[in-house]
C-alpha cells in the first residue's frame, strides 16, 4: 500500500477572502459555501493569513447561537460527516457579527503550508502539534488546495477519494 500524500486528500476548490472584506460578509460567505475558514489575500492577491469562524468569535465579532431542535442536532452530528451540509442546515447556525470589523483585523496572520507531495502522516503531526485546523497546499509555490481537520478525519474513516 502506498503512502498517502497531501494531493490524495486535499480539498482542491479553495475559497479565499480579501483582507478588506467585512466580517459580516465573510460570515455570510462561510455559511453560503459551508466552510469554516479560508486563506486571506491582500490587494495583489498574495496570501497574508487565514481566517476562521473561531477568529471571528475570539475577537468578539461573532455570537453563535444554534437555532435547531435537539433532534436536528443529533442528526447533524451523526450524519453530517458523510454528507455535505445543506443550505437549510447551515442556516440553522445563526451568526451575528459586528459590521465594523474587517477580515484583516481578526485573521490569524500566520499561514501554514505544505507541498502537494508531503506525506499525510507528516501533515497530521504538524496539525496536531500546532493545533492547526487548516493547512494551505502549494504546488510550485502556487495555491493548489487545502487540507483541513475534516479531510484528515475522512482519511481515518476511510472516506477519502
Amino acid at each position: 500500500m502506498r503512502e498517502l500524500k497531501v494531493r490524495d486528500i486535499m480539498t482542491k476548490e479553495v475559497i479565499w477572502v480579501p483582507q478588506d472584506m467585512s466580517v459580516t460578509r465573510a460570515t455570510k460567505l462561510f455559511v453560503d459555501e459551508m466552510i469554516s475558514g479560508a486563506p486571506v489575500v491582500d490587494e495583489e492577491g498574495a496570501m497574508v493569513g487565514v481566517v476562521s469562524l473561531r477568529d471571528f468569535a475570539r475577537n468578539g465579532a461573532v455570537t453563535e447561537r444554534l437555532q435547531a431542535d435537539e433532534e436536528a442536532n443529533k442528526t447533524f452530528y451523526q450524519e453530517s460527516w458523510e454528507l455535505p451540509l445543506s443550505r437549510e442546515e447551515a442556516e440553522r447556525f445563526h451568526l451575528e457579527t459586528n459590521t465594523d470589523l474587517t477580515v484583516k483585523e481578526v485573521m490569524t496572520p500566520t499561514l501554514f503550508y505544505v507541498d502537494i507531495d508531503t506525506p499525510v502522516a507528516e501533515v497530521a503531526e504538524m496539525m496536531l502539534k500546532g493545533r492547526i485546523h487548516r493547512v494551505v497546499v502549494l504546488e510550485d509555490d502556487e495555491l493548489s488546495g487545502m487540507v483541513t481537520t475534516m479531510d484528515m478525519l475522512k482519511v481515518i474513516c476511510g472516506v477519502h477519494v
